[in-house]
């Protein structure tokens, strides 16, 4: 039994080094995340309301990148074999994707709304059967007030569904409706057609 632990000793003296070099280096890493996170935080002052969500996400899937590489690498360092580790990421990284694929379809399609902005805030929309003054736009739904209620329409229905953009109205009109003005519609057409 003495011999085990003398081989345990022996072995983790002269692992100690890299161990020690493996978390300085995640330590680094994770300090590095936080800046870089912090710094597109600091973007949000610079965009107007309708991006603060995009950057806010783009800030954390930044810092979130640095930190796993830099763990990855602090355990390659620390002489873990992460090859196999980079493999098992991948499969766990497809197993969520097919699990999460319509929560993934909303967010593509939240961030596609949010970067090209074919509404705002304000602006009288007719989505499908939904009609009202949207609320609000985030990654997942695009909230409209209807008749004293609040229909929260997935991203993923937008780009499926013929969106009607009422302009330049003023914002005590109802919903809009067949009889709008030509001038006062801008119509979203479904992609591919």
């Amino acid at each position: 039994m003495t011999d085990f632990f003398e081989i345990l000793q022996l072995r983790l003296s002269a692992a100690f080094p890299q161990l020690v070099a493996g978390a300085v280096v995640a330590a680094a890493f994770w300090m590095l995340a936080r800046f870089v996170g912090g710094w597109v935080m600091r973007m949000q002052d610079r965009v107007d309301d309708d991006h603060k969500e995009l950057v806010g996400l783009l800030a954390d899937v930044a810092g979130w990148a640095v930190f796993i590489t830099g763990l990855v690498a602090g355990l390659g360092t620390a002489g873990f074999n992460v090859a196999a580790l980079v493999a098992g990421l991948g499969l766990v990284a497809v197993a969520l994707g097919l699990a999460m694929k319509d929560t993934l379809a909303n967010v593509v399609a939240g961030l596609t709304i949010l970067a090209y902005r074919p509404f705002a805030r304000g602006d009288k929309v007719q989505i499908g059967a939904h009609a009202g003054r949207v609320a609000k736009i985030d990654l997942r739904y695009v909230t409209i007030e209807a008749k004293g209620a609040n229909v929260l329409i997935p991203n993923a229905k937008i780009h499926t569904e013929t969106v009607i953009v009422m302009k330049d109205m003023p914002k005590s009109e109802d919903a809009p409706d067949a009889k709008a003005e030509p001038k006062h519609v801008q119509a979203v057409a479904k992609p591919g057609k």
